[in-house]
């Protein structure tokens, strides 16, 4: 049976105590109905089933200033951490709750809601006006110490108006296992130092716990000074790890100053779970939100699995952020759009990230500070895959696309970079599978000669016999040679037809000839060596000048793939077809292992630009080699 507060003795004149008579009503029906007036309270405990029904915007409770200090208008507390002993299925609707922050200012704690212990609560088509604490207040206890559990709180289709911006939050979660906030509107909240609009915030208690959680459609405009516009944050000395937290298609707009700029230093979007442990599956999503003019539209620590997609992040004093104190990992960043991001830093900024996916987003004028769209920051990061991302610099001050700091730790090999547009932008970024990035190598230059006697070894053995052989006037200490299909190092020549290698023969060879690359034989410096990874195909180009080398054959190294089995292969380069008319005189041996043709090698001589002469033993030249092969 329902009860009209005005029947339970309430005067609703704004003048008269009426805590006595609404508390009265709520302990009479589970259903209590407030006609329109100005209801002065102290605070009312609820119970299981508590139905709170008004007439709208002109049904007020109003909170009296003496109110204690740990309690709300509506209050409901549970007797202990067992969630069968909840308070359970309330319903607050259709009512304004209004505090007194305009004339007695802020107090962290003096809240309209505050529930600890509640489960299947849903409070809906309420305004909350003026508070000075939180405007809800989801707890776990009215002590530091106490443990209380909530589950399944709906909260919705609310406005809070926090005034004067010296509140503390809009709504806040301490602890919960189900909650949805959507389609409430907040302007007006937070003052400097406090969390923001919406905070899930588990204090630094072993049992508190924050999972299942949904910040949809929700209008936030003017959070001045607070830490962020949507909070989820748990202490560094709190032992669980947010689960499932899903903040998708809210609008932010911060404030502007003459210029245009953010005047707050307010944050957008801050989940921050300060956890370093991989292995916990967090699974947050960050979907279609639209964030406008605050000092930082994202901070992103301690993910592990989720997404941010589809967002619209505008005016920002600062960079977005990931993995800026906590790593993130198994994240991707998608379809998002990142318009004048960082006017006074860069636009994303990340430090520890892995496993992470950029792709298709478009950077739109960011980071005016004019140094990089993408930042990696102190920190180290892998399995990075760039993908698609539109770099538009219309403005002219920015100056890289991505830019890696020395202090980062970056591992190349497991990158990917694939048609990502940025114009006349610069980066340094390494990746080895890339269709636009080359990564560096170094490739190695060896004089192989064939030698005239018979040479023997076994296996197992690190003696090498020779008939007709001139070791000691071919050969030193620390030169290679090659036997049969191996390659092995002189240790030491004892003559002409003996000498011993540093590591044992895998097979048993013996016969005519052999090849080495004898120390100091050959000269050459470095000056190119690039490669790209696309698919199985390996495309190269390298560079080096080399000195007094002997005719005859060459060998030059071509890249080692870390994320593959493959070696570093030794490609054989046949110096052949001496010529004078200025056309190339060499090229690969396309019948070498894992080369499939299409490569070129074109050898000058270093003095002189047109008509080449025969490369002899003592005639310095250039190698210049291009070409691919498959991994396959």
């Amino acid at each position: 049976v329902e009860i009209n507060a005005h029947d339970a003795g309430a005067k609703g004149d704004g003048i008269t105590d009426d805590t006595a008579a609404i508390q009265a009503a709520i302990n009479a029906s589970l259903n209590v109905y407030f006609p329109a007036g100005q209801y002065l309270t102290t605070g009312v405990k609820l119970r299981t089933g508590s139905t709170l029904n008004g007439s709208g915007s002109d049904a007020v409770l109003i909170q009296k200033y003496d109110v204690n200090r740990y309690f709300g208008i509506l209050q409901a507390q549970s007797a202990n951490a067992n969630i069968a002993d909840n308070i359970k299925d309330i319903k607050i609707t259709n009512l304004t709750l209004k505090g007194t922050v305009k004339t007695h200012g802020f107090s962290e704690h003096i809240h309209l809601v505050h529930f600890d212990g509640v489960s299947n609560v849903l409070i809906s088509n309420c305004k909350f006006i003026g508070f000075r604490g939180d405007g809800v207040y989801i707890g776990s206890g009215t002590s530091g110490d106490m443990e209380r559990h909530n589950t399944n709180v709906t909260i919705k289709d609310n406005f809070f108006d926090g005034v004067n911006n010296q509140n503390r939050n809009g709504v806040s979660f301490i602890d919960v296992n189900g909650a949805l906030v959507d389609n409430n509107t907040f302007v007006n909240t937070t003052k400097a130092g406090m969390p923001g609009a919406i905070d899930f915030e588990a204090d630094p208690n072993p049992w508190h716990v924050l999972e299942d959680i949904t910040i949809t459609n929700n209008k936030i405009l003017d959070v001045k000074a607070g830490i962020a516009s949507i909070q989820v944050y748990l202490p560094a000395t709190c032992p669980y790890v947010p689960r499932k937290i899903t903040i998708a298609n809210n609008y932010i707009k911060g404030v502007a100053d003459t210029n245009g700029n953010d005047s707050t230093g307010s944050l957008g979007i801050y989940v921050n779970t300060n956890k370093t442990n991989n292995e916990t599956i967090t699974n947050h999503v960050i979907n279609n939100n639209y964030v406008d003019t605050t000092h930082s539209p994202l901070h992103i620590n301690g993910s592990n699995g989720g997404e941010v997609k589809g967002n619209t992040f505008v005016n920002s004093t600062q960079s977005a952020k990931v993995g800026y104190g906590s790593r993130v990992k198994n994240v991707r960043i998608s379809g998002n759009k990142f318009n004048k991001i960082g006017k006074a830093d860069n636009g994303l900024v990340a430090r520890n990230i892995s496993f992470v996916d950029i792709d298709n987003n478009k950077f739109i004028d960011c980071s005016t500070y004019g140094y990089a769209i993408i930042n990696l920051d102190n920190g180290a990061s892998s399995y990075l895959t760039i993908n698609g991302n539109y770099f538009y610099n219309i403005d002219g001050t920015v100056t890289n696309a991505l830019w890696v700091e020395g202090s980062h730790t970056l591992a190349p090999n497991t990158n990917k970079w694939f048609d990502n547009h940025y114009a006349n932008l610069g980066t340094n970024f390494k990746a080895e599978q890339s269709n636009q990035l080359y990564t560096e190598f170094t490739p190695k230059v060896f004089a192989m000669i064939g030698g005239t006697g018979t040479i023997a070894i076994s296996s197992g053995s690190t003696k090498v016999v020779g008939t007709g052989t001139k070791f000691t006037t071919e050969l030193a200490q620390g030169s290679q040679i090659t036997v049969g299909n191996q390659n092995l190092t002189v240790a030491s020549i004892q003559s002409d037809t003996q000498l011993t290698t540093t590591a044992a023969a895998k097979n048993t060879y013996s016969g005519a000839g052999y090849q080495y690359n004898a120390s100091g034989a050959i000269t050459y410096s470095i000056q190119r060596g690039y490669y790209r990874l696309n698919g199985k195909k390996v495309s190269y180009n390298l560079k080096a000048s080399v000195t007094a080398s002997p005719s005859g054959t060459l060998r030059v190294t071509l890249p080692k793939l870390a994320n593959t089995n493959d070696i570093e292969l030794p490609q054989t380069i046949a110096l052949y077809g001496i010529a004078t008319t200025g056309t190339p005189i060499a090229q690969i041996n396309s019948g070498v292992g894992g080369l499939d043709g299409s490569g070129t090698l074109n050898i000058y001589s270093v003095s002189q630009a047109g008509a080449l002469s025969a490369i002899s033993t003592t005639q310095n030249f250039t190698l210049t080699a291009s070409g691919e092969y498959s991994t396959a």
